[in-house]
C-alpha cells in the first residue's frame, strides 16, 4: 500500500484538559485498540497508524467504514462491498439488492443492509450470505437494518415499523436468529452499537430522549444526565464509554459519557465536531467541518480507560 506524504504541521496537537487533540489529514470513521484509524480521503479508503497514512487501494474509488480488533477493514470498493485483511477482497453480490457494509468483527463477519431491498444481511467467509430477519412478532416484510457486530458474533440493528417512535432495536444471535428485542423501547435514530460485552447503546425515541444501554439479560440502564436534544449516539467502547452529539443553544455539540461523568468534546476553534469511533482506551476519532479529521487521545498510561489496551499497562 502506498504511503502518503503529509504536512508535518497537520499533526501538531492541541492542549485539552482530558485529551490531546490531534488533527488528522482525512475523515476518520473508526479506531481499534491498536490505534489503527481508518477513514476516507478524496474518494480513497485510507488507514493511519503511528503517524503513517496509507491508501488501501491505489487508483480505485473506495471507502473504509469500520476496522476490527485484528485490523481487518470493511467498506466499499467501487459499487460493491469489500474488505482488506490485508489485501483487498470484493465481496460476492448478495442474493437481493446492493449491500452496504456497516461493521466487521475479528472473525471477518460483516453486517450491513441491502438498502434498496431494506434487508439486514450478514456475510462470513465460511457461510457466505445470511439474511438477518426481524423478530417473529413483526411481519417478515418489514424493513430490517443491521448496524454493528461484536467479536462474539452478536449483531444489532433495528426494525422500521413505519412509525418514528416505534422502531425497536433488535439483536441477532451468531446463528442469525433475532433472539429478542427490548419491549417498549424504540430508537431515536439509526445509530445502534454493541461492544464485546454485549452492551447495546441507543437513544430512546420517547419524549425524554435518554441514552440507554441495553444488556443481553434484557435489562436496560438509562442515563437522563446526558443532555437532552440528542442528535446521535455514535458508539460504545468495551470499557463502556459512550460517544454522541446533542444540540446546545441551537448548535451541535459532541460529548462522551464514562462512569457517570459527562465531558464535552470541543475543538479549539469552536466549530462542531462529530465523533465516529471510540476504543477501549477512550481515544475518540471524528470529523469537524468539511470532513476535517481529529483524534482525541487519552494521555498514556495513567489516563487510559482500560487495562490491557495496547500501549497501556
Amino acid at each position: 500500500m502506498p504511503t502518503l506524504d503529509v504536512d508535518a504541521n497537520v499533526h501538531l496537537p492541541f492542549p485539552h484538559s482530558d485529551w490531546v487533540i490531534t488533527p488528522l489529514p482525512f475523515a476518520p470513521t473508526a479506531i481499534n485498540d491498536a490505534g489503527l484509524i481508518v477513514g476516507n480521503l478524496n474518494n480513497q479508503a485510507v488507514q493511519f497508524q503511528n503517524g503513517t497514512l496509507q491508501v488501501l487501494l491505489e487508483g480505485s474509488e473506495a471507502e473504509a467504514v469500520d476496522v476490527s480488533s485484528l485490523g481487518a477493514i470493511v467498506g466499499s470498493i467501487g459499487a460493491r462491498a469489500g474488505l482488506w485483511f490485508p489485501l483487498p477482497l470484493v465481496l460476492p453480490d448478495p442474493p437481493v439488492g446492493v449491500f452496504e457494509a456497516a461493521a466487521i468483527n475479528k472473525h471477518l463477519a460483516v453486517v450491513g443492509t441491502c438498502g434498496d431491498a431494506e434487508q439486514a444481511m450478514k456475510w462470513t467467509p465460511s457461510g457466505g450470505w445470511e439474511a438477518l430477519p426481524p423478530p417473529h412478532r413483526f411481519s417478515g416484510e418489514l424493513p430490517a437494518f443491521a448496524k454493528d457486530i461484536n467479536d462474539a458474533g452478536f449483531a444489532v440493528g433495528f426494525v422500521d415499523t413505519g412509525f418514528v417512535h416505534d422502531m425497536p432495536p433488535v439483536l441477532w444471535t451468531p446463528d442469525h436468529h433475532a433472539a429478542f428485542h427490548w419491549p417498549g423501547i424504540g430508537i431515536g435514530g439509526d445509530g445502534v452499537h454493541i461492544n464485546n460485552h454485549g452492551d447495546v447503546v441507543i437513544f430512546d425515541a420517547d419524549a425524554a430522549r435518554n441514552v440507554s444501554v441495553l444488556h443481553l439479560d434484557a435489562t436496560v440502564d438509562s442515563f437522563p444526565s446526558i443532555p437532552p436534544l440528542l442528535l446521535s449516539v455514535d458508539g460504545i467502547s468495551d470499557e463502556g464509554r459512550i460517544i454522541g452529539t446533542s444540540k446546545v443553544n441551537g448548535v451541535p455539540r459532541a460529548w462522551t459519557f464514562y462512569k457517570n461523568q459527562l465531558h464535552w468534546l470541543d475543538l479549539p476553534d469552536g466549530t462542531p465536531f462529530h465523533p465516529t469511533g471510540v476504543n477501549s482506551c477512550g481515544n475518540i476519532v471524528g470529523r469537524g467541518l468539511n470532513d476535517a479529521g481529529f483524534l482525541f487521545a487519552r494521555p498514556l498510561p495513567s489516563r487510559c480507560d482500560g487495562a490491557g489496551v495496547v500501549g497501556h499497562k
